[in-house]
C-alpha cells in the first residue's frame, strides 16, 4: 500500500478555473512552477501566509508566458563546470534587463554557450540544453562580481535535456 499523500487545493487556473491540488509543504513565500493539470497552462504560485485558513497559506496563481529557449552565453571556465556537472546554478545580476527575461517567464529549455560560437556552437563541445527548473532571486558574494555581496537571478543548471 502507497504512502497517503496530503494535498491542498487552490492554485485555480485564471485559464480554465480548475483548482490544482498541491501537498502542503509546496507552499512556500516564493513563485515556483506549475502546469495545470486540466488545460496544460503555464503558471506560477506561491503560499501567502495567512493564519486564519486551514494550511496557515492562501495560494496565489498567476499565468507566465512560454517561451522556447533561454540563451545564455558564458565564459569557458562557467561553462566547463556545468558540462563536468560541477556547478548547479549559472548567476545573472537581478538587473531590469534579466528582470524582463526571466521574471514571470518560462522556458522549454535553456541553451548555454561557451563564449559567442560561430554558427551557433557544436552541440557538448560550445553548447549544450538544459531543462528550464526555473530560477530563484538570491544574494550571494562571488568573485565575478566583486567582494560586496549582490542580488542576482541563480538559474538552475543541474539537469541536461536529452536529444
Amino acid at each position: 500500500m502507497g504512502d497517503v499523500v496530503t494535498t491542498c487545493s487552490g492554485a485555480e487556473c485564471p485559464t480554465c478555473h480548475y483548482s490544482n491540488d498541491m501537498p502542503p509543504e509546496c507552499l512556500r513565500e516564493h513563485w515556483q512552477d506549475l502546469d495545470c493539470d486540466r488545460c496544460g497552462q503555464a503558471l506560477e504560485y506561491r503560499g501567502v501566509q495567512m493564519p486564519h485558513t486551514p494550511w496557515g497559506y492562501e495560494i496565489e496563481t498567476r499565468t507566465v508566458q512560454m517561451l522556447d529557449a533561454l540563451y545564455l552565453p558564458m565564459k569557458a571556465v562557467y561553462f566547463d563546470q556545468i558540462m563536468a556537472g560541477k556547478k548547479r546554478e549559472e548567476y545573472r545580476l537581478a538587473t531590469d534587463f534579466w528582470a524582463k527575461r526571466l521574471v514571470g517567464k518560462r522556458y522549454r529549455r535553456i541553451v548555454l554557450t561557451r563564449g559567442y560560437p560561430k554558427g551557433g556552437g557544436i552541440p557538448d563541445v560550445t553548447r549544450m540544453s538544459i531543462v528550464w527548473n526555473g530560477m530563484t532571486r538570491k544574494t550571494i558574494t562571488h568573485p565575478h562580481f566583486g567582494d560586496a555581496p549582490v542580488e542576482v537571478f541563480a538559474i538552475d543548471v543541474r539537469e541536461r535535456l536529452q536529444p
